[in-house]
């Protein structure tokens, strides 16, 4: 009796390329959701120190003038540790109509730790829209707009004008959302000035003062070479 051969079956899926609805929705969380590209940031430190680092340098001290630019117009930054070793970042800022009373957070960094060697550690930052202030955005054109459609004006001017409330709230709203998350990063940035990495070794620019002592050497070799 033959044996039959055995006869294994693979299947090789192809990486499809994403729709273009998938394409839509990513564009539209990246300009909605998303206020600020991945950003790197490396440090010679373990994250329980980079955390405690700063975590310390969000509040006001005497004793740490030389970060006083961070705090100014009563700026204030708020840190939050999280289960998986993370954590996330907010600022406020001081109004100037009532003295105790502060801005609303408008965006929130997240930063993970990337372990690279030894002691050196490279934090990975990305800043969203807090949602609350994310659909705030859309109530004040829409009360305008309710008012807006009943006017007696030109049907193509009542469109224009309700397009162009939603995109003026919808442009302010992120720009603010924006400058939060470079204060934020900026405050990061220059509490962890003191602990990055020394820059890697470059080679000499003069290329050409390099090659003209190699030919000398040559030479020189060369010529002691002939004359034995």
């Amino acid at each position: 009796m033959v044996a039959s051969p055995n006869f294994s079956t693979r299947l090789h899926l192809v990486d499809s390329a994403p729709s273009s609805f998938q394409r839509l929705l990513n564009w539209i969380v990246q300009h909605t959701w998303y206020v600020h590209s991945t950003s790197h940031i490396h440090m010679v430190l373990t994250p329980q120190q980079t955390y405690q680092l700063l975590e310390t340098a969000t509040k006001p001290s005497v004793n740490r003038l030389g970060l006083r630019k961070l705090f100014a117009r009563g700026r204030r930054y708020f840190i939050r540790a999280r289960s998986d070793g993370s954590f996330q970042m907010m600022t406020t800022n001081k109004v100037w109509w009532h003295r105790k009373r502060r801005t609303e957070a408008t965006a929130i960094l997240s930063a993970e730790f990337e372990h690279i060697e030894g002691d050196t550690h490279r934090l990975k930052t990305r800043t969203r829209v807090k949602l609350r202030y994310l659909l705030g955005q859309f109530f004040l054109p829409t009360f305008i707009s309710s008012i807006i459609i009943f006017l007696d004006w030109s049907p193509i001017f009542i469109v224009l004008s309700v397009l162009g409330l939603y995109a003026f709230s919808w442009a302010s709203h992120r720009l603010g959302a924006m400058l939060e998350s470079h204060e934020i990063t900026f405050f990061i940035e220059t509490v962890l000035n003191d602990y990055t990495p020394p820059p890697a070794p470059q080679l000499a620019t003069g290329d050409d003062v390099v090659i003209d002592d190699f030919t000398v050497e040559w030479d020189r070799y060369v010529e002691k070479q002939r004359n034995r």
